[in-house]
C-alpha cells in the first residue's frame, strides 16, 4: 500500500491557468449571486472601502453613533471612525453572537445604526434584534466579510436584511482584492470608483499564486516559520492591531481590480458552500472523536463556514506549530483597535486571546481534514 503523503494546507490559491483565463475575458460583471438579488451593488477595492461608503448610503451624519460587536477585527472600527461616526462596542456571548438585551442596554439617543458581523460564517441571530432596531429607527449594516455565501435559518442570504451590507472576497475566494457594498435604500450609489494603484495589486496577486504552488507540495517540503504575529502582552492586555489595519486614505472610493471582477464569474456559491460544509463536518467529527471542543458544535443548514474554530490557551504557539507542519492559520483577531477600552469587554477579549481557526476551505479535501485533525491531536495537550 502506498503511504499517504499529505500536502500543505495553505489558504485558497489561484493557479496560473485561472489567471490567464480570467485575463482573457473582456469584462467582469457583478456576479449573479443570491445575496445581490433585488439590491443595488457596487464592487469595491476592499470591505473597508465599502464600510466608508456605508455612511453615505445610510445618510449618516458626523457624530452619529453605530453599535458594533466588541468581537471584531479592528479594521472595521477604524473605517467607521474615518467616516466621521461614533462607535460604541457591545460585548458578545462565547460564540461571538450579540444579544438583543445587550444592544438595548448600549443604545442611546444618538444611536443611528447597528453594525453586525457574522462570525466565521454563522449568521447573527437577527430575528429579535431586527424587530427591536426597526421599532427604534436604527439602521442595519451587515458585515458579511466572513459569511460570503451563508444563509439565515429561513434560507435567505446573509446580507439580505441590512439596509446596507458589505463583503470581502479574499476571505473566502482566491482573489487578489475586492469587496462589495449592496444597499436597499434610495442612495444613488458611489459613482465612478477609481482603479487601485498597480503596485498595491501585484503583491496580493503573487501571494494567491504562491498559495496554489504551495498546495502542490508535500508537507515535508513546506515547513517554515510563520510570519510576524501579534502577541498578547504579559499583563493580559489586548495589543494594538497592525498599522495597516487602520484605514488608509488610498482605499477611499476605489474599485476592485479588473482581474478580481473577471475571476468572480468562475465561482459557484452553491458548490463552494457544499464543499466547505463537507470539510467542516469531516474535521469537526474527527476533532470531537479526539475530545477537542468546537466553538460551533452544530452546523445549521445554509451556513458556509469560513473556518473550524477551536479554543486553545497558547494560541500563538499552536499557530507556529501548525505552520511547521504545513497548515496555514492565524492568531485570529489577536489585536484590537487602540481606541477601545478592552477591559470592558471580557468575553470578546477572551475570544481574541484563544480562538484558533482551522482551515476547511473548498480547495481542501477529506484527506486534508484527517491530516489536520491528527496534527491537532498531536499538539493539543501542549497548547491547551
Amino acid at each position: 500500500m502506498t503511504k499517504f503523503d499529505p500536502r500543505a494546507c495553505p489558504l485558497p490559491g489561484l493557479s496560473p491557468f485561472e489567471l490567464v483565463g480570467a485575463a482573457s475575458l473582456r469584462s467582469g460583471r457583478i456576479p449573479d449571486w443570491p445575496q445581490f438579488a433585488g439590491r443595488s451593488v457596487a464592487l469595491t477595492q476592499s470591505c473597508r472601502t465599502g464600510i466608508l461608503l456605508a455612511s453615505e448610503a445610510l445618510a449618516l451624519a458626523t457624530g452619529d453613533e453605530v453599535l458594533v460587536p466588541a468581537y471584531n477585527c479592528g479594521s472595521e472600527i477604524d473605517a467607521l471612525l474615518a467616516a466621521g461616526l461614533k462607535v460604541r462596542c457591545v460585548d458578545c456571548d462565547a460564540r461571538g453572537f450579540l444579544t438583543c438585551e445587550a444592544l438595548k442596554n448600549a443604545a442611546g439617543p444618538s444611536t443611528r445604526a447597528l453594525y453586525v458581523i457574522h462570525p466565521f460564517g454563522w449568521p447573527q441571530p437577527l430575528d429579535e434584534i431586527d424587530e427591536w432596531r426597526k421599532e427604534n429607527g436604527i439602521l442595519l449594516i451587515e458585515d458579511c466579510a466572513l459569511a460570503l455565501f451563508s444563509e439565515f435559518p429561513d434560507r435567505s442570504p446573509a446580507g439580505s436584511r441590512g439596509e446596507v451590507s458589505i463583503y470581502s472576497f479574499p476571505k473566502t475566494l482566491p482573489t487578489p482584492d475586492g469587496g462589495a457594498i449592496s444597499w436597499s435604500t434610495d442612495w444613488a450609489g458611489p459613482g465612478e470608483l477609481r482603479k487601485p494603484p498597480i503596485l498595491r495589486t501585484l503583491r496580493p496577486t503573487a501571494s494567491v499564486i504562491k498559495r496554489w504552488t504551495r498546495r502542490r507540495l508535500p508537507v515535508r517540503q513546506c515547513a517554515e516559520e510563520p510570519g510576524a504575529r501579534l502577541e498578547n502582552s504579559a499583563d493580559g492586555e489586548i495589543e494594538d492591531i497592525p498599522e495597516d489595519y487602520y484605514f488608509e486614505p488610498w482605499r477611499a472610493r476605489r474599485a476592485c481590480t479588473s482581474l478580481t471582477r473577471r475571476l468572480l464569474s468562475n465561482y459557484d456559491p452553491c458548490a463552494i458552500r457544499k464543499k466547505r460544509r463537507q470539510n467542516y463536518l469531516a474535521l469537526s467529527s474527527l476533532l470531537e472523536t479526539h475530545g477537542i471542543a468546537l466553538m460551533y458544535p452544530e452546523l445549521p443548514d445554509g451556513v458556509c463556514p469560513l473556518y473550524c474554530p477551536i479554543r486553545v490557551e497558547r494560541r500563538d504557539a499552536a499557530v507556529s506549530a501548525l505552520a511547521g507542519r504545513g497548515v496555514t492559520t492565524s492568531p485570529w483577531w489577536a489585536g484590537g483597535h487602540r481606541g477601545v477600552e478592552w477591559s470592558r469587554f471580557p468575553v470578546a477579549s477572551g475570544l481574541k486571546r484563544s480562538i484558533l481557526p482551522l482551515p476547511i476551505h473548498h480547495q481542501l479535501c477529506c484527506s486534508d481534514m484527517a491530516y489536520i485533525a491528527d496534527t491537532i491531536r498531536s499538539i493539543y495537550t501542549d497548547f491547551h
